[in-house]
């Protein structure tokens, strides 16, 4: 194997002393990324000259996240804003409509892909507009190919729902999942729900959805994510009537 320091990337050079230097193994870096940890050691010791250029920039990207503590790019606007302005957690949660938790959710890195709706209405209470950098990184790196990004909201805060088709998942307090449903406009259906006795805190505090327009395709993914959660789909098994959510 080559590891004479001589024969290696300056690439491999800078990502060995920024993952050491930060403290992070390769695993964490390579899960990160979405490449083996093989690849990692590789490019430290000399073994892999020249990673392709979506290799580095991954790496890199999965670097930069993982220092800054999970959180993403617009959590860490946000809270920059935030203590800029003046305002608390609390005070900025109830201009823009949503609880307190989801302010800190998108801070710490718990909400890594907020709704268009919820970022807007931030940005308008806050008076600025995030880097457009900031907003298409959070959501190229929630996307789905083929589908478009999973974007989170506060399934109390109405207004904020996105009125559009597709999958969503409902979790409680844990963050456990514990319901997923489909819907041709899913705020409308979570209005629906929302007059159900099991759609209140602590059962119900976040969401998540992906935005799917063709109906079968809707439809499976829904029914593949409910088999997946099996026991922990508790709401799907026993209080929802699954006719209504197409409507």
């Amino acid at each position: 194997m080559a590891n004479s320091s001589a024969k290696i990337s300056r690439f491999g050079k800078w990502l060995k002393k920024i993952r050491e230097d930060n403290e992070l193994t390769a695993q964490a870096v390579a899960e990160q990324a979405g490449v083996s940890s093989a690849t990692i050691r590789y490019i430290e010791v000399g073994r892999t000259q020249n990673p392709s250029a979506d290799t580095q920039s991954s790496i890199e990207e999965a670097i930069e996240y993982l220092i800054s503590g999970g959180v993403s790019k617009f959590g860490q606007w946000l809270k920059s804003e935030r203590e800029k302005s003046g305002l608390s957690a609390s005070q900025l949660s109830q201009k823009v409509g949503i609880s307190p938790q989801s302010i800190y959710n998108i801070e710490n890195g718990k909400t890594l892909n907020p709704s268009y709706s919820t970022k807007e209405k931030i940005e308008s209470v806050l008076g600025v507009e995030a880097p457009e950098n900031t907003t298409k990184e959070d959501e190229a790196s929630q996307s789905v190919e083929g589908l478009g990004s999973l974007q989170d909201f506060d399934p109390h805060a109405f207004d904020l729902i996105p009125s559009e088709p597709g999958v969503y998942v409902l979790y409680d307090i844990s963050d456990r999942p514990i319901y997923v449903g489909r819907s041709k406009n899913v705020r409308k259906r979570l209005i629906q729900h929302s007059n159900a006795f099991w759609y209140k805190k602590p059962i119900v505090v976040a969401a998540s959805y992906i935005k799917i327009t063709q109906d079968e395709l809707r439809n499976q993914i829904e029914e593949i994510m409910i088999k997946f959660l099996k026991t922990n789909a508790v709401i799907n098994k026993s209080y929802v009537d699954r006719n209504m959510e197409e409507k």
